[in-house]
C-alpha cells in the first residue's frame, strides 16, 4: 500500500522504484494513492483526495484475510500539512487507521516523509511489525534521503549475509550507510517480527570477557542491528535468577540482534554499570540505553530512541562542515529552530548566533539580506526579540546597498512582510510607508503600477490593511 502526500509530483520517482524494483517482483498486490498516477504498471489506483482515501481504505478494509502480509509505505510532506492529499487532510487520523488495518503474518512500515519518525509508537507497539523512517521524532528535514536507495534494485544492494535473498535490514544498511544524511533515520521491530533469510547472529548469548572482546563483538552490528547486554556478576543471586529468562530472549529473537552477557566487574564500572544485573541495548551507532524492565527486553528494542542531544549534536556537526555560507546558515538555522521549540534556550541562542555569522559572510547583498531576515524571524518566532530585531536593522541595511532597483523594492517588501509575522507590527508598517514612497516616485507608469500592486499584496497578506493605505490609481 503506498500513499504519496505530494502533490507537485516531487516522491513519484521513489513510488516507481518501489514498485518497479521490490512490491511487484516479490509478488505483492499493489495498492497507490497518488495525486499523479505512477509510470509503472500496479494493480489498484486511488485518486489522492479524502473520497480515494476513503476508497482506498475501504477495498483494503474488505481484502484484508488471516494470511496478509502488509507493507505501507508513506512519503510526501508530513504532519504539519497533512500528507498533502487536500486541505482538511489530517494525517493523525489517516495513519490510526492505516494501523487497523489487519495483517497476520507480518507488517512492514517505511515513512518517507516529514515528521514520518514520530509515528514510530504508532505502528510499533504491535507485534510482528517492522517500522523504518528517515527520521526521528520532531525532525522535518529528511523527505527523500534514503528512499531512492531503499528502494533500490535488489541487484544493487549488498547480500551481506550471502543467503540469496535481500532483506529489509540489508536495504536499509544500503540506504543509510556512509551516506550523508541529516536525521537520524530509525529501524524498529516490535516482538514477533519474522526475518527474512539467514538471521546475521546466533540465537544464543555470547559470553564476553574484556573490553577488546566487547569491542570486537559491537564492531559485527550493522545498520538496523542492535547489541542486547546483561552485566552481572559471579556472586550476583538474581543475575543467575535473570540468566534463563535473558537467554530466552536471545532464542526468541531470531538472531537478529547480538545478545552479550559479561560477568568482568572492571568493564562494567567502565560501562557506568551501578548495579548488576543491568541489561543496556547499544545501537549500530553506538547509543547506549539502559534497560529499565529487564524482563521487557523486545519492548525496549522496539522503542529505542537516540536521545534528544545526541540527535541534535550530530545534525550540528554536519551542519558546520557544509562550506557554502548561505546552506550552512539555513541548516544552522533550522536546527536552532528546534532547539528553540525543545525549550534549549542557550543552546538555540548559540547555534542562532552561528547561524548569524554563517549569513553575514554571504557576499551578495540580496542573497545575504534573505538569509538574515529569514533568522530574524525565526528568532521573534523563538521569543528572541531583542536580538531578532537587530538583525533585521541588519538585513535592511544590507538590502539598502542592492543596486537593481526592483530587487531592492521587492528584498525590502518581504521583510516587511516577515516584521508584520514576527509581530513587529510598528516596524513592519514604517517600513512599508518607506517602500510605498520609494514606488510613488518610479517615472514609468507600468512599473509604478506594478511595485504598488505587490505592495499592497504584502500589506493584506501582513493583515496591516486597516494602518497603511497604498495608492490605487
Amino acid at each position: 500500500v503506498i500513499i504519496n502526500g505530494d502533490t507537485k509530483g516531487r516522491h513519484l520517482g521513489n513510488v516507481d522504484r518501489a514498485l518497479e524494483n521490490v512490491l511487484i517482483p516479490q509478488g505483492y498486490t499493489t495498492f497507490v494513492a497518488s495525486p499523479s498516477k505512477p509510470s509503472v504498471s500496479h494493480d489498484h489506483y486511488f485518486s489522492g483526495d479524502r473520497e480515494g482515501i476513503e476508497a482506498l481504505l475501504k477495498q483494503l478494509e474488505e481484502r484484508a484475510d488471516p494470511n496478509t502480509e502488509l507493507v505501507l509505505y508513506t512519503t510526501g510532506h508530513g504532519v504539519e500539512e497533512g500528507f498533502c492529499l487536500e486541505s482538511d487532510c489530517k494525517t493523525q487520523d489517516l495513519l490510526a487507521r492505516l494501523g487497523r488495518l489487519p495483517f497476520d503474518k507480518k507488517r512492514v512500515v517505511v515513512m518517507d516523509q516529514c515528521y514520518g519518525g514520530g509515528f514510530v509508537q504508532l505502528f510499533s507497539s504491535d507485534p510482528k511489525t517492522l517500522f523504518t523512517s528517515a527520521g526521528s521524532r520532531g525532525e522535518a528535514d529528511i523527505c527523500q534521503q534514503i528512499a531512492p536507495y531503499l528502494w533500490a534494485p535488489s541487484g544493487e544492494v549488498p547480500d551481506e549475509n550471502k543467503d540469496g535473498a535481500i532483506s529489509w535490514q540489508e536495504r536499509f544498511a544500503y540506504a543509510v550507510e556512509d551516506r550523508k544524511i541529516s536525521s537520524e533515520p530509525q529501524f524498529v521491530v516490535s516482538a514477533g517480527y519474522v526475518w527474512e533469510g539467514k538471521p546475521p547472529f546466533s540465537n544464543k548469548v555470547q559470553d564476553i570477557a574484556d573490553e577488546a572482546a566487547l569491542q570486537q563483538a559491537l564492531g559485527r552490528l550493522r545498520p538496523g542491528q542492535y547489541a542486547v547486554i546483561t552485566f552481572s556478576a559471579d556472586w550476583c543471586g538474581p543475575c543467575k535468577t535473570y540468566a534463563p529468562g535473558f537467554e530466552g530472549f536471545a532464542s526468541k529473537g531470531a538472531g537478529q540482534h547480538l545478545y552479550l552477557k559479561t560477568e568482568n566487574e572492571a568493564l562494567a564500572e567502565q560501562w557506568g554499570v551501578q548495579g548488576y544485573p543491568t541489561v543496556m541495548v547499544v545501537s549500530w551507532r553506538g547509543d547506549r540505553r539502559v534497560v529499565e524492565d529487564r524482563n521487557a527486553v523486545p519492548e525496549e528494542l522496539a522503542g529505542f530512541e537516540v536521545p534528544l542531544e545526541k540527535r541534535l549534536s550530530r545534525k550540528i556537526e554536519m551542519a558546520e562542515k557544509i562550506e557554502d555560507d548561505q546552506a550552512r546558515a539555513v541548516a544552522l538555522r533550522g536546527i536552532a529552530v528546534y532547539l528553540a521549540e525543545a525549550n534549549l534556550g542557550e543552546k538555540a541562542v548559540a547555534l542562532f548566533d552561528k547561524s548569524i555569522a554563517a549569513a553575514e559572510k554571504i557576499e551578495n547583498d540580496q542573497s545575504r539580506s534573505t538569509a538574515l531576515s529569514g533568522i530574524a524571524f525565526y528568532l521573534a518566532e523563538a521569543n528572541l526579540e531583542e536580538k531578532a530585531v537587530a538583525l533585521f536593522d541588519k538585513s535592511i541595511a544590507a538590502t539598502e546597498k542592492i543596486e537593481n532597483d526592483w530587487a531592492r523594492t521587492c528584498a525590502l517588501r518581504d521583510i516587511a512582510y516577515y516584521l508584520a509575522e514576527a509581530n513587529l507590527k510598528e516596524k513592519a508598517v514604517a517600513l512599508f510607508d518607506k517602500l510605498i514612497a520609494a514606488a510613488e516616485k518610479i517615472k514609468d507608469d507600468q512599473s509604478r503600477a506594478v511595485a504598488l500592486r505587490d505592495i499592497a499584496s504584502r500589506v493584506r497578506e501582513s493583515g496591516l490593511s486597516d494602518r497603511i493605505r497604498v495608492p490605487t490609481k
